[in-house]
């Protein structure tokens, strides 16, 4: 039987403080999976840092995409998606801070690869078994409240849409128009759930553990909060609309 291939999309940016010892987890893994670091530009030097782990790891182990600018996480992982989607099998994605455990990675990994019609396994923190750590009371609001804005708006019963810890089967992602997504900030992982609920492979949730980023700098800011209120209020009026239409139509 054909060994299944697996890789991880890295986003960076500025992440220099946290992004080597990541790297050397993610390498230690007996599972055999490769690492795509997609670097917006890190005038900390966080690519050099990769380029010189690929260099020093097995051919083909690391690979190193560096954009001259900082275009966002939603243009990172569309850029990763295109690269992955046709050579590799399950396509996972986590955050370089070290706010994901690479042991929840795995968690995923074994949910996804042992279940033939998941499409999506999210690493959900507010499901029994997952948790957040060092967060402020605003933070765990503000999180518990957009998780639950964006499953109203996408009629589901998911509890963890909005997170960036997951992994999907690449025939379920290269049937979805990843491509066309609007969303650059965190958004677009609520715009990536949407679209895999609109196919016929499940949607599973695995239980993690979040830690508040100890080193570097959180690229959260009020923009990135109006874009996700904006779009899935958008979602949230046009399916309203639709269930007016079909109660009264």
């Amino acid at each position: 039987m054909k060994e299944s291939k697996s890789i991880v999309i890295i986003p960076t940016f500025n992440e220099s403080l946290t992004i080597e010892g990541l790297i050397v987890d993610l390498c230690d893994l007996q599972a055999n999976v490769h690492i795509l670091i997609i670097d917006d530009g890190s005038p900390d030097g966080t690519a050099n840092i990769c380029k010189r782990l690929a260099v020093e790891n097995p051919i083909g182990k690391i690979s190193v995409i560096e954009n001259s600018s900082k275009n966002g996480l939603g243009a990172a992982y569309r850029q990763g998606f295109e690269y992955a989607v046709s050579k590799y099998d399950y396509i996972f994605q986590m955050d370089a801070d070290r706010s994901h455990e690479v042991a929840d990675l795995m968690s995923i990994y074994r949910k996804i690869t042992c279940e033939p019609n998941v499409g999506l396994a999210l690493g959900s923190r507010w499901i029994e078994g997952g948790n957040v750590k060092d967060w402020s009371f605003f933070r765990i609001y503000l999180s518990r409240f957009a998780n639950r804005f964006a499953s109203s708006a996408l009629m589901t019963n998911l509890s963890d849409s909005t997170s960036g810890l997951r992994g999907y089967r690449a025939s379920a992602l290269s049937i979805i128009p990843f491509s066309a997504t609007e969303s650059n900030g965190y958004c677009f992982q609520i715009e990536m759930t949407k679209l895999m609920l609109e196919t016929n492979f499940d949607i599973v949730e695995v239980p993690i553990s979040f830690t508040e980023r100890k080193l570097g700098s959180s690229k959260m800011d009020s923009k990135i909060v109006w874009e996700a209120l904006n779009i899935v209020a958008k979602w949230w009026l046009l399916n309203r609309k639709k269930s007016l239409f079909s109660k009264w139509g």
